[in-house]
């Protein structure tokens, strides 16, 4: 509804039906909620509302798991409950060679969340990673740790 895709196109229809009783408990309908106001989309942008959204379908689906990882990596002020999971299931992912994994668990662990900051776990896996020849690990290894301490 929210496109026009299989009938027409109704952004306040589907808007509501999003936050109706039925889509409450509904993981992925609350994550598309939560996209909608990431884009800042028919509802006003609350980064940590849509990470609130978010958090339950992430548990399901690494791309959405991985999104949030990047949010809460640019966004220190916004916390999780369970915030250890998030790190168990990156790290797992990363060593499985999930693509992108790695890349958001070293983001999480360089960033100014406090959840998460783990500078020496950070760059001790910026460091492996450009030892297998990637670039932009190599980069953010220069950048983020040998650079003094924030």
């Amino acid at each position: 509804m929210i496109k026009g895709e299989g009938g027409p196109k109704d952004e306040q229809r589907a808007l509501s039906l999003l936050r109706g009783r039925s889509a409450a408990d509904a993981q992925a309908a609350q994550a598309y909620l939560g996209e909608l106001m990431l884009e800042g989309r028919l509802v006003h942008g609350d980064v940590a509302e849509a990470v609130r959204l978010i958090v339950p379908w992430s548990q399901w689906d690494i791309d959405t798991r991985l999104k949030l990882a990047r949010l809460l990596a640019d966004n220190p002020e916004v916390q999780i409950s369970y915030a250890s999971d998030l790190v168990y299931h990156l790290t797992e992912a990363s060593e499985l060679g999930e693509p992108g994994a790695q890349s958001a668990l070293v983001a999480l662990k360089l960033s100014r969340n406090d959840q998460f900051r783990d500078q020496a776990g950070g760059c001790k896996l910026t460091t492996e990673a450009a030892g297998r020849g990637d670039t932009d690990a190599a980069a953010r290894r220069v950048a983020e740790c040998n650079a003094p301490a924030r």
